[in-house]
């Protein structure tokens, strides 16, 4: 049963904001406890495999409440993220098209969603650039250093690693000068690994597996396009389990399934939505996107209209 609403991002100039904030009070009459919110002041946590909605003042509880989203075009990837989250959790949300926004495959989605879902993730934070301005000692409050800050980019780009507080709060300040304050980061515990491992899926089926070694101490990130040292791997019996679950979860059918191995088990680091398939080849030489297209097309093709 709702008990509470939270209207989100009711923006506008004052006269039209206070119309129609006064619209939402008389309608539901008391029926329903109201908090107004701005969604730059919200932020998505996962500790510990758990998906929170957090804000300076704690943990945003969700339970029992519907949201009520404007979409608005300078939070949108955020509002899209948590629209998402609602459904995932059961809790009710308007326009249900945010949900499926244009960054719903990229990493900063996939995290929560692979937490959501109990697969194992670093602890992250997700959050916009202007959210990231707004609330910057609380969200400093939540981390631990050394920590890994991702922002848009691919082939190990905008990915750094931060050993402190003060190279954090460097980097804060050169956010300002971004062009896309709505942009979404993540800002993920560091994780002390000298590798990690590419599973190349298309649907449920395993293409092959390569696993990607830094050459320097210095490096932080194993991408084959920064120089990494790249072999054929094989999943044991346990990850492909769970790769397969991550993939199934992804909402893509062909991708790279991303996870670093720990003494506890794997860890997911992202589901890559557009994967180079040059270096796998290199040390799996007998991988074929397209026989995994063929299957894909034979496998569906009676549930198509075309």
């Amino acid at each position: 049963m709702v008990k509470k609403v939270f209207v989100v991002n009711i923006k506008q100039d004052e006269i039209q904001t206070e119309v129609f904030k006064d619209d939402i009070r008389q309608a539901t009459n008391g029926l329903y406890n109201l908090e107004f919110v701005d969604s730059t002041s919200w932020w998505v946590s996962v500790v510990g495999g758990n998906v929170t909605v957090q804000s300076k003042q704690g943990r945003v509880d969700l339970s029992k409440s519907c949201l009520f989203v404007r979409s608005r075009v300078d939070d949108s990837p955020f509002v899209g993220l948590l629209s998402h989250l609602c459904k995932l959790q059961g809790v009710l949300c308007t326009d249900a098209a945010n949900q499926y926004h244009s960054s719903f495959t990229d990493k900063s989605y996939a995290i929560p969603r692979l937490a959501q879902y109990g697969l194992p993730v670093p602890d992250s934070i997700i959050i916009s650039n202007t959210a990231f301005q707004k609330n910057f000692s609380a969200v400093i409050e939540q981390l631990t250093f050394p920590c890994v800050v991702k922002t848009s980019g691919s082939r190990g780009d905008n990915v750094q690693l931060m050993q402190n507080e003060e190279e954090l709060m460097r980097f804060q300040l050169e956010l300002i000068a971004v062009k896309d304050p709505a942009s979404l980061l993540t800002i993920q515990e560091f994780i002390e690994n000298s590798y990690d491992v590419r599973a190349l899926y298309f649907g449920q089926k395993c293409l092959g597996v390569m696993r990607r070694t830094r050459l320097r101490d210095a490096d932080f990130v194993n991408n084959a396009s920064k120089g990494a040292k790249v072999e054929s791997d094989i999943l044991s019996d346990a990850e492909s389990v769970l790769c397969k679950q991550a993939q199934a979860v992804s909402y893509l059918d062909l991708c790279g399934v991303d996870f670093i191995r720990t003494p506890a088990g794997i860890k997911f680091l992202e589901i890559n939505k557009s994967p180079q398939v040059d270096a796998i080849r290199g040390v799996v030489p007998e991988i074929s996107v397209g026989a995994g297209l063929v299957r894909f097309i034979q496998d569906n093709s009676a549930n198509s209209k075309s």
